[in-house]
């Protein structure tokens, strides 16, 4: 058996049937994991942007996310939100507030990485 060369790309996997390098392929939630994680600014002002990006969707204010995590039963889960809504200074696409608030907001997981793509360019 021949030994190939490196592969030329990241996250490279042999292709025993074909004897090649090809790229793997990442689930959904593997995708999600590697997403670049977004500004305070970025996710702020991305949630605004939602009525415009996502047919039959409305923006998302402060106003209406504080409201979904004062309504939270659980009070550390709730003081949780709170702290990470008006402290975090990076977002992250599969923390549990980002995961809470979209679910509560009525988002699907594509619509939640539609808006982060749009989001990450802001």
């Amino acid at each position: 058996m021949e030994v190939p060369a490196e592969p030329t790309f990241p996250d490279a996997v042999w292709d025993f049937e074909n004897q090649v390098f090809t790229e793997k392929v990442l689930t959904a939630d593997e995708a999600r994991k590697n997403t670049p994680s977004l500004s305070r600014r970025q996710f702020r002002r991305g949630l605004l942007k939602a009525g415009e990006i996502l047919p039959g969707k409305q923006k998302v204010t402060s106003t209406e996310i504080e409201a979904l995590i004062a309504s939270i039963p659980d009070e550390t889960e709730r003081e949780e939100a709170e702290i990470d809504w008006q402290d975090a200074e990076q977002f992250e696409r599969l923390t549990p507030l980002v995961v809470t608030l979209s679910s509560a907001l009525g988002f699907t997981p594509e619509e939640v990485d539609t808006l982060w793509q749009v989001a990450l360019q802001i």
